[in-house]
């Protein structure tokens, strides 16, 4: 159970904690002077957004659109879609920089905007769905009018369609491995990997690729294909990836090092630095749903030497660290307190 105050005195905040529910819910009479409920609901509602925590819901569809043969960062729709409900519709404006109620589709909704340090602008809407679907449309790059334009000629899909996309634009392998000796040979049956591109970018000139991979046996990872080198983590399903779970960093012909994350907890946003920057670089943020797994993916790069430690720092939504590691110049990861 946790109860965040931003801007607040801390005995406000501890006044409304005493008074917590088991719902979770706080007592709106122990709430500071001038606040009200605006939305209650399960912290997916807020899915879609940057700066949002990493709770995914296990039921939720995500679609990305970008321009076509291209991965650019900065123009891209994304719709998210989950069980939901209609009081859930307005949590969107927690993470919003502004925002306004209206209607979309004849429904409740909000819509605004949100930006956060390190992020583009984006704008988005979310509304429920008379299907019991709640619905986010974020886009970056895009005016509102053309992103309220693209949510009224939202459709329903029809049966079998979005297994066909997924059938599509899914990856699906079989690796069958054999070993044996001059005499015999025993095979291993063959494991099934799903896979999709969690996000894709471009460092200069390098195209770079995130992907979410989910074994049969039960492991699930993140890849980076970037200049030609692979770099891989993974976890086993059961336990998730847990706070943050760190790569090595990935040097790629260029004169700075990727890093990239996996997140099932609380975190809202993660740093990456070192001693020879002015100040912290934000980490990307992708939310990843595949194969029943939930996760957040990040990806940071940083300009570096090639004997710099770097320093991944993890945080809450309320700007409290949450854990820091290091990258030592041979990639090795070192917890620090």
């Amino acid at each position: 159970y946790a109860v965040v105050g931003q801007r607040l005195r801390s005995e406000l905040v501890l006044e409304a904690a005493e008074a917590a529910g088991p719902e979770p819910s706080l007592d709106p009479a122990t709430l500071p002077p001038g606040f009200d409920v605006i939305a209650r609901g399960p912290a997916s509602s807020t899915l879609g957004f940057p700066s949002q925590p990493s709770f995914l819901a296990p039921d939720a569809l995500v679609a990305y659109y970008g321009p076509a043969g291209a991965g650019d960062p900065e123009r891209f729709i994304r719709i998210v879609e989950r069980p939901g409900d209609a009081v859930d519709v307005d949590l969107a404006r927690l993470w919003a920089a502004e925002s306004r109620t209206g209607e979309v589709r004849g429904r409740h909704a909000v819509i605004g905007s949100t930006q956060t340090p390190g992020f583009s602008f984006e704008r988005y809407v979310q509304w429920r769905e008379p299907s019991g679907l709640l619905m986010t449309a974020v886009g970056r790059g895009v005016s509102e009018d053309e992103l309220l334009r693209l949510v009224a000629e939202l459709g329903l899909a029809g049966d079998g369609e979005i297994e066909g996309l997924l059938a599509e634009h899914g990856i699906q392998s079989q690796n069958a491995v054999t070993e044996g000796d001059d005499s015999a040979t025993e095979s291993i049956p063959a494991e099934s990997i799903v896979s999709t591109d969690a996000a894709t970018g471009d460092r200069a000139g390098t195209n770079w690729t995130l992907t979410a991979t989910s074994a049969e046996g039960g492991d699930v990872g993140l890849e980076l294909h970037i200049g030609g080198e692979v770099e891989s983590l993974t976890w086993d399903a059961v336990d998730g990836p847990g706070d943050m779970r760190l790569s090595p960093h990935v040097v790629y012909g260029q004169t700075e090092r990727a890093v990239f994350a996996a997140s099932d907890g609380l975190v809202a946003r993660a740093t990456i630095e070192h001693l020879g920057m002015v100040s912290p670089t934000e980490m990307a943020m992708y939310p990843v749903a595949l194969d029943g797994q939930a996760f957040t993916a990040f990806i940071g790069f940083v300009p570096v030497e090639d004997d710099t430690v770097i320093t991944v720092t993890s945080y809450d939504a309320a700007g409290g660290e949450l854990e820091r590691a290091e990258i030592g110049p041979r990639g090795q990861i070192q917890p620090r307190p």
